[in-house]
């Protein structure tokens, strides 16, 4: 539907009924337009019946209702049998008895029959029906929507609207429906023009302070202003944030939170303040208003019951009047039958007074009609100048309603790639979760590995400390054999000089013992390194319990690292389902809030229609004002054009002064309640616009909130990123420690093939020992026997000799070469005992490094839930909001509806004038034009009080604005408080 420009505002326009014409309404072009058939009073729906107490009489020449039964005694007016009454019916008219001669009554009557030139009032109106009416475009607004983009890049499309508004636009209804009303309201000048006439001015007031109303409803308030500024503070921080850097980011965005959560603290205390200070005032005016509502009501009905006392009084005056008429005629009719003259003379004189008097009445009812055409025309104005604004108000909250939900669609496409990207993430944590879960059975197996192998050690440690024990005690036992066989050899020596001494030669004996003595010597070395190897034998032996000790050390250190790294494991595993929770949780907290949303859009959708239904009831409505405010119009034509003439033959004017001031005071009061209704609607506008700033301020923490999420989100997988590069230093350390576990066994195998091999050197020292022995006793069968065989023998033993020391320096090398793969394998524990405490440190380094990355998550976590929690608060803000949106829209509504209410009892009202009116102008004939216009004026104000429409129209437009200005008052202390909040 196209909007009418007023001012700065649109409004809903009103459809030009089609134009009728009738042959008696030819004088009066463009006037009497009608779009329903004729119906008369009688036989249209909703109205009451006429009174059967009474009915027209003859008495209505002097504006007197004289009952049906009652009829006159003996007063016949014979000279004013020329005159006729219009009625309800045809008998109506009463014949008079014919008059001897002519009077000046009579005379009057004819010269009245014929009625002076009607003046005609300019119309300037060219009606044609516009064809392409309904193809015209009825947007308020039209918008130039361009889109920019360059070819060959990957930028967004920019979008560029440019709105115009309807009426500037030739091609849309909304000019052609302005330009239609302003060819009406050009009509209907002619009223101020006659009130200007009449010798009244024109009360330039209502326009100015309309003209006011418009100028001061385009401004902004204080309110309005400082949220404007705080929103431009809020984008220009939000723009300075988005180019700093992610830390600086986060900082800013926590003081910036802290500063909005006490600002906002404040704000609701001072707004529960100023809400309590509000309801307590809204009380105490709601009783004043009441109060004064109450008397004014009281003083309404005084005045009515006043008028009614004066009509009554003014008739019982004329009924006195007639009575006593009579009974003088009846008197002077018996007494003098032959004074005709004076009889006829005083009735003349009395029919004078009588003109008179119905000249005085009828100047003032003139004069009242005028002064009510003129009120109610500026009602009117008021009237369409509200219906204006309202429908421009609607046409805001809609378009305000249809940006929310483009809003809400873009918010609602957010939240559908948010969920799919949470989706993702809930997959990649899945498999993830699958990772860990192998890992740790992975882990569990060589944990279990690991088991067995040390049991495996310790069954080995077991059978080396046996054999331990064994070769310990074989070298005691070879120890003390060794000894008994030096002694035993030192008593064969001796006895073997003693019998060398005896038989041989000096020389051989020399010989002999020189070899003894090197024997001795070979001997005495042997002994020397045997002690060495035992002694190398023992330090391999604490070497080896050393490496026992570290091994059992490090088992214990693996078994409590593998319990830690268990608990560790077990530890990421419930958090990890506690993410996952966390994320079903937010998933179907998405779902809900998704849920809400199109609840929300099928609510709004629905708001839509019923806000676009109500517009098009608005419009019918406005039609069929439009089309009574035409009838009212005909009919204040035809009575105009009905008492024209009279008004014209009247020299002095008595004003009803009590009524114009009654009339003012009513326009004041009227004025009154439209300054508090536009009151009231400019504090309901400026908390619309608050609230909006508030809701859009909700929106942008939450935008916020989001924002952090996603960058804890991001801080999130890079710390999983970390753990899994530390779980794989970790493996590799693992693995280092196997192999120095294996280079450990390794070692353990050498230090046995070591011990195997002592025994082996210990098993040949016996044997040389044995050999010795043998060589002994050869030695003494030799020297026993003597001669050459001596001497083969001694070759032998030399040989023999030789042999034992090729041996001895083989022994030598294998000695060498043990010690020096001794010092390569105690290198290599040193080196591999180095990598245990680096992997150890390196462990622990990785440890303190995913504890602070947890504890980092978890302060993320609390955040992301604290911004969740102010999400929802806002939300539910939001939500109150809206329902107190709603609450003042059903307000409004009701209200809409008594006013509607009031304007269809008017329109009833003025239809059953109009119908009074149709019936006497239908039934009137040429002769009867005069005075059926002074009948039909009496009728229309005895029976129908054409003051009661604009009571009932101001009570009812009082009981509009009670209604407002109490939900008003709550809300204008709000933004009193919000206004000293934000300055």
């Amino acid at each position: 539907m196209p909007l009418i420009p007023s001012g700065n505002n649109y409004y809903t326009p009103l459809t030009v009924p089609r134009v009728i014409k009738y042959p008696h309404l030819e004088p009066y072009p463009s006037l009497y337009n009608e779009d329903l058939p004729y119906t008369s009073s009688i036989n249209r729906p909703g109205l009451p019946p006429p009174n059967p107490f009474h009915r027209s009489s003859p008495a209505r020449i002097a504006g007197l209702d004289v009952p049906c039964n009652r009829k006159p005694v003996a007063f016949q007016p014979r000279p004013l049998r020329s005159l006729a009454l219009v009625g309800d019916s045809p008998r109506s008219s009463m014949a008079r008895s014919p008059s001897p001669t002519p009077s000046l009554s009579s005379n009057y009557s004819i010269r009245s029959s014929t009625l002076p030139p009607r003046r005609i009032y300019p119309q300037h109106y060219d009606y044609s029906l516009d064809l392409d009416e309904d193809v015209k475009d009825d947007s308020p607004v039209v918008f130039d929507a361009n889109l920019t983009f360059i070819l060959g890049t990957k930028g967004k499309l920019r979008q560029n609207f440019k709105p115009i508004p309807a009426h500037l636009e030739r091609e849309t209804a909304s000019n052609a429906l302005s330009n239609k009303i302003s060819n009406f309201l050009q009509r209907t000048d002619h009223v101020m023009d006659e009130w200007k006439r009449t010798g009244h001015k024109e009360d330039d007031s209502h326009s100015l302070r309309m003209s006011g109303s418009s100028k001061n409803h385009m401004g902004r308030s204080r309110s309005a202003t400082n949220i404007m500024i705080k929103g431009f503070q809020y984008f220009s921080r939000a723009s300075s944030t988005s180019r700093s850097s992610m830390a600086r980011e986060l900082s800013e965005e926590n003081l910036n939170t802290d500063a909005e959560i006490d600002e906002l603290s404040e704000m609701t205390a001072d707004l529960a303040e100023e809400h309590s200070t509000a309801t307590l005032a809204a009380e105490r005016l709601d009783a004043e208003t009441s109060e004064r509502l109450r008397l004014e009501k009281e003083l309404s009905e005084t005045k009515h019951k006043n008028k009614e006392l004066q009509q009554s009084s003014e008739r019982m005056e004329m009924e006195l009047l007639y009575a006593r008429s009579d009974l003088n005629g009846i008197c002077e009719e018996d007494e003098d039958g032959g004074e005709g003259d004076g009889v006829y003379k005083q009735r003349y004189e009395r029919a004078l007074k009588e003109l008179e008097f119905t000249k005085r009445r009828l100047q003032q009812q003139h004069e009242d009609d005028l002064e009510q055409l003129v009120g109610l025309k500026k009602q009117l104005e008021k009237k369409l100048a509200d219906a204006y604004e309202e429908v421009e108000e609607q046409r805001q909250v809609v378009g305000t309603w249809k940006r929310k939900v483009q809003k809400l669609t873009g918010e609602m496409n957010d939240l559908k790639l948010l969920l799919e990207e949470q989706s993702s993430r809930n997959n990649l944590l899945e498999k993830k979760q699958r990772k860990y879960d192998s890992e740790a059975s992975m882990l569990h197996d060589e944990l279990k590995k690991e088991k067995q192998h040390k049991d495996r050690l310790s069954r080995e440690k077991e059978v080396i400390m046996a054999e331990k024990y064994a070769v310990d005690s074989n070298l005691a036992d070879v120890r003390l054999e060794l000894e008994l066989k030096e002694e035993k050899l030192a008593s064969l020596q001796r006895e073997f000089d003693e019998i060398t001494c005896g038989g041989k030669t000096e020389e051989e004996v020399t010989i002999l013992r020189k070899q003894k003595i090197d024997c001795e010597r070979r001997l005495q070395d042997q002994e020397e390194e045997l002690d060495e190897l035992a002694g190398q034998v023992q330090l391999l032996e604490q070497a080896k319990l050393r490496l026992e000790m570290s091994l059992e050390s490090m088992r214990k250190e693996a078994k409590k690292e593998s319990q830690m790294r268990e608990e560790e494991l077990e530890e990421a595993r419930c958090n990890a389902q506690k993410k996952v929770k966390a994320l079903e949780q937010q998933l179907e907290n998405e779902h809900e809030e998704r849920t809400i949303l199109l609840r929300e859009k099928h609510e709004l959708e629905r708001r839509l229609q019923a806000a676009a239904d109500m517009e098009r009831q608005d419009r019918a409505g406005d039609e069929a004002l439009l089309q009574r405010l035409k009838r009212d119009l005909k009919r204040t034509k035809a009575l105009l054009r009905d008492t024209q003439a009279q008004l014209e033959r009247q020299k002095a004017e008595t004003p009803g002064k009590n009524m114009i001031r009654q009339l003012k005071n009513q326009l004041e009061d009227l004025e009154c309640a439209r300054a508090i209704a536009l009151k009231t609607k400019q504090s309901l506008e400026q908390e619309l616009s608050e609230m909006q700033g508030l809701l859009d301020e909700a929106h942008r923490q939450k935008s916020d909130s989001e924002d952090r999420a996603n960058a804890m989100q991001r801080e999130k997988s890079d710390i999983q990123t970390q753990l899994e590069e530390n779980e794989e230093e970790l493996a590799e350390v693992l693995k280092k420690y196997k192999a120095a576990v294996q280079q450990m066994s390794v070692d353990q195998m050498t230090l046995q093939e070591q011990v195997s091999l002592v025994s082996e050197l210990e098993v040949e020292r016996n044997h040389l020992k044995e050999q010795l022995a043998e060589l002994s006793t050869r030695l003494e069968s030799a020297e026993s026997m003597g001669g050459a065989s001596s001497n083969l023998l001694y070759k032998r033993s030399e040989l023999k000799v030789k042999e034992l020391e090729s041996k001895l320096d083989l022994e030598q090398t294998t000695r060498s070469r043990l010690e020096v793969q001794i010092t390569r394998l105690k290198e290599t524990v040193e080196k591999l005992q180095s990598d245990i405490t680096s992997a150890r440190v390196k462990e622990q380094q990785a440890q303190d490094q995913v504890r602070k990355m947890q504890r980092q998550l978890r302060e993320i976590k609390e955040e992301l839930n604290k911004s969740l929690a102010k999400e929802s608060e806002v939300i539910i803000k939001k939500k109150e909001l809206e329902k107190r949106c709603e609450t003042l829209e059903a307000e409004s509504s009701t209200a809409r509806t008594d006013l509607r209410i009031a304007l269809k009892r008017i329109e009833d009202l003025q239809s059953a004038i109009q119908g009074e009116l149709e019936d006497s102008i239908s039934n009137e004939s040429e002769s009867e034009d005069s005075y059926g216009s002074d009948e039909s004026v009496n009728t229309f104000l005895a029976n129908h009080k054409i003051g009661s429409p604009i009571k009932n129209e101001k009570s009812s437009i009082a009981n509009d604005v009670r209604r407002l200005s109490s939900t008003s008052r709550s809300s204008t202390s709000s933004n009193l408080g919000k206004d000293s909040s934000y300055a």
